[in-house]
């Protein structure tokens, strides 16, 4: 029995495929699912590092626009924000005197 190059290159298909299909299925799980799939309402708008397990991070969820305090333990809500530019010009003003302090040369 001759096996003809189209009976090989159906075989390769067939097995890759049947590869495929289970490295596809762990790589969404491990992901959470497909790219695009993500929460509609909720957003990461501004993160800043303070230590090197604790970060500050401004996120904007159902509308309303959050600053939360982030460790390896716990979340803590810090502060309620207004929507808008004012609550991305208050994260900035934030963060931009929380860099000063750090670094010595903002004001008090």
């Amino acid at each position: 029995m001759t096996t003809t190059p189209y009976a090989i290159w159906t075989s390769l298909l067939l097995i890759s495929v049947v590869v495929l299909i289970p490295i596809l299925y762990l790589a969404r799980k491990r992901l959470g699912g497909w790219p695009g799939q993500g929460p509609k309402n909720m957003a990461i708008l501004e993160t800043l590092a303070v230590g090197p397990r604790e970060r500050l991070m401004v996120v904007s969820v159902a509308g309303q626009t959050l600053l939360l305090g982030v460790t390896a333990q716990q979340i803590q809500l810090l502060r309620a924000m207004e929507p808008g530019p004012a609550a991305e010009a208050a994260a900035d003003s934030f963060a931009t005197r929380l860099d000063g302090a750090l670094t010595g040369t903002g004001k008090d």
